[in-house]
């Protein structure tokens, strides 16, 4: 099954180079173009998962479920500084 979708930030801006793989999956993956979009194909399309990721973000794992559109909304990684 060929999935589709777009990626993007909270505020609704393209997420552009964003890694999409299919979890436990070795050599399977894609990253998203200069509008957010990828296109991934998956083996098992009710049991497996996508995983998005991308610096500054934090991750997402979205099952498939059979579903040809993913589109998805990022969310800004919570960093904790410490001081020494």
């Amino acid at each position: 099954l060929t999935v589709t979708g777009k990626v993007v930030d909270n505020e609704g801006l393209e997420v552009i180079g964003g890694n999409v793989t299919v979890k436990g999956k070795q050599n399977t993956g894609t990253i998203t173009d200069i509008n957010g979009k990828y296109t991934i194909t998956v083996s098992d399309p009710q049991k497996d998962v996508l995983v998005f990721s991308f610096i500054g973000l934090e991750n997402m794992e979205v099952p498939v479920k059979g579903r040809k559109q993913i589109d998805v909304t990022m969310k800004l990684r919570r960093y904790c500084w410490m001081r020494w």
